[in-house]
């Protein structure tokens, strides 16, 4: 998968995730609403509700992007070990 496909993937997929969650807290208010639950209440768990999860998914690619980032500048250089020996398959062969 190119880099470009990569970011497109990542953008929509956050799209998605941004909606549902719209989606669910409107719901939610919704529901609060017909409760009667106090508007001041609301209003200090609603923005949790709906920050929360961003921010968790938000922190958790972060990371996992930083992991691979550091993975890819590994022991090796951040070359690829079959391409400096010409393949792990038959290089011995080649010597001969």
């Amino acid at each position: 998968m190119s880099n470009a496909a990569l970011r497109r993937t990542i953008r929509r997929t956050g799209a998605v995730v941004v909606f549902a969650l719209g989606v669910l807290t409107m719901a939610f208010v919704q529901w609060l609403t017909a409760q009667g639950i106090p508007p001041d209440f609301r209003s200090v768990l609603v923005p949790l509700l709906f920050l929360g999860p961003l921010v968790y998914l938000a922190g958790s690619f972060l990371v996992g992007g930083l992991a691979t980032l550091e993975a890819g500048a590994g022991a090796d250089g951040g070359g690829n070990r079959e391409s400096r020996d010409g393949g792990s398959e038959g290089s011995a062969d080649r010597a001969e």
